[in-house]
């Protein structure tokens, strides 16, 4: 946040956020969200307004990225996990249908493999979906046959 506030400003600022009962106040007259303020809160972030709003945004930034870290939370490696699902829904050629699928290039999944590169949050939440679409299709098959059989 590359904002500068004269001190009366900041003064300002603080006077009206100490008058404020909710994060979603106080995030109104920050110019931030309440969830960002609400992270500092958790965080014990405390101080000047702009102060708050800054490190807000940048915990607010990290528990994302935690969150996000879908292989970790896995116990596996992004590669790992691209291509174990790659597998599943495509087979042995998977490479070249995952990135059809994903609309990416294939030297940006051959960095994702080697892990070069982390895969963006959508990624993942395409191949979720995929995933679920492909069981449907499945489920839909297994109930035809199983009306012959």
């Amino acid at each position: 946040m590359n904002v500068f506030w004269t001190k009366d400003k900041i003064k300002e600022l603080t006077r009206r956020s100490e008058a404020c009962e909710t994060d979603e106040h106080i995030a109104l007259v920050l110019g931030s969200t309440a969830s960002a303020v609400r992270a500092a809160r958790k965080r014990h972030i405390y101080g000047r307004p702009d102060e708050i709003a800054e490190k807000a945004a940048n915990a607010e930034k990290t528990a994302l990225k935690a969150k996000l870290d879908v292989a970790a939370q896995l116990g596996t490696t992004d590669a790992e996990l691209l291509t174990q699902i790659g597998r599943l829904l495509f087979g042995d050629t998977w490479q070249a249908a995952t990135c059809r699928l994903l609309h990416i290039n294939k030297d940006t999944m051959q960095s994702y493999l080697r892990d070069t590169y982390r895969p963006k949050p959508g990624i993942y939440k395409d191949l979720l979906a995929a995933m679920k679409t492909r069981r449907e299709e499945i489920a839909e098959q297994i109930e035809r046959l199983d009306k012959i059989f």
